[in-house]
């Protein structure tokens, strides 16, 4: 559906077979980075008929098909950014809160005093000294 809406929208926009040749090729290569063949035969119309034949089919597809999902699209890549915004905040926040725990967490880390720290001690500097 998206390829027939690209021809048909060059169709519509271009002013001369070959203004709509050339705008064909260069958003195919656009999107697949290579170029590409296509041959259009319209029997028993010139431009300006072949493009009438198309105006209202280019105005159906785009308003049922391609625009829909062309909304939806874009919508889910404004969340994707949302998302890195609230993940990189979540990994700022992370860093300053554990920085900000860290020192309280690291004191009880501590040996703790058993209450012989003293006794300890004391034999401690009978034999050194």
């Amino acid at each position: 559906m998206h390829f027939e809406q690209l021809v048909l929208s060059e169709l519509r926009d271009a002013d001369d077979v070959d203004a709509w040749s050339a705008a064909i090729q260069r958003r195919v290569v656009a999107i697949t980075g290579d170029d590409a063949a296509m041959a259009t035969l319209g029997v028993g119309a010139d431009f300006d008929e072949l493009r009438s034949l198309f105006a209202e089919r280019i105005v159906d597809l785009e308003e049922r098909f391609t625009a829909p999902l062309d909304d939806l699209d874009q919508q889910v890549i404004a969340k994707e950014q949302e998302l890195l915004v609230i993940r990189s905040r979540r990994d700022e926040q992370r860093q300053a809160l554990w920085s900000a725990y860290k020192s309280d967490y690291e004191r009880y880390l501590v040996e703790p005093d058993d209450g012989h720290a003293d006794d300890d001690r004391a034999r401690d500097d009978e034999e050194t000294g």
